[in-house]
């Protein structure tokens, strides 16, 4: 198993969406945002790239 990751930006309406989140959540710095962050390890197959980008 290696440590590799693959990183998908997400589009800019999905990201302002985020950010309108954030507001109404009332979190305004960013130690309150990075504290709702969560991680997903997924079983991979093929490219890393390509499963990145299809459950982004």
């Amino acid at each position: 198993m290696g440590r590799e990751r693959h990183q998908v930006v997400l589009s800019a309406k999905f990201q302002r969406a985020i950010d309108r989140a954030k507001r109404k959540a009332k979190i305004y710095t960013a130690e309150e945002d990075v504290a709702q962050w969560s991680r997903e390890n997924l079983p991979l197959e093929g490219d890393m790239a390509q499963a990145a980008q299809a459950v982004a």
